[in-house]
């Protein structure tokens, strides 16, 4: 399925966003048949709207012929697999936020769009 992961989501009124969240709205209410008859080896007993936009939108657009995909669009996503940080270590060290001024950083990398990371306590340092 593509890559439709929900973090940032914009979208312009339309007739093929109204297609889209028309297809959406079904495979959620439908959940339990979708993911029996549709998908292989799905043991999310609730659906996401991760795997539910994802399906959604391969349902109405097999090919991706469609899709957008801006690099500017796109959010710094800070878990450890996505990140492929394999030893807890090194995870530690990616979360790791740090400010210069009015700037974020995270390890070495400056921070220019939307950061999207799941622990909640984390402390800035300055530097």
């Amino acid at each position: 399925m593509p890559n439709i992961y929900n973090g940032l989501m914009y979208f312009r009124k339309s007739r093929w966003a109204q297609k889209f969240f028309n297809t959406a709205s079904y495979v959620a209410e439908n959940w339990e048949d979708v993911r029996k008859t549709m998908l292989i080896n799905c043991h999310d007993e609730f659906p996401s709207t991760d795997v539910v936009f994802a399906l959604a939108y391969r349902i109405i657009d097999p090919t991706s012929q469609k899709l957008i995909d801006y690099e500017w669009f796109k959010f710094i996503h800070n878990k450890p697999a996505v990140n492929n940080l394999e030893k807890q270590s090194d995870h530690i060290k990616y979360l790791m936020p740090n400010r210069a001024g009015r700037h974020l950083y995270l390890g070495e990398q400056r921070v220019s769009r939307p950061w999207h990371y799941v622990k909640k306590d984390i402390e800035v340092h300055e530097i």
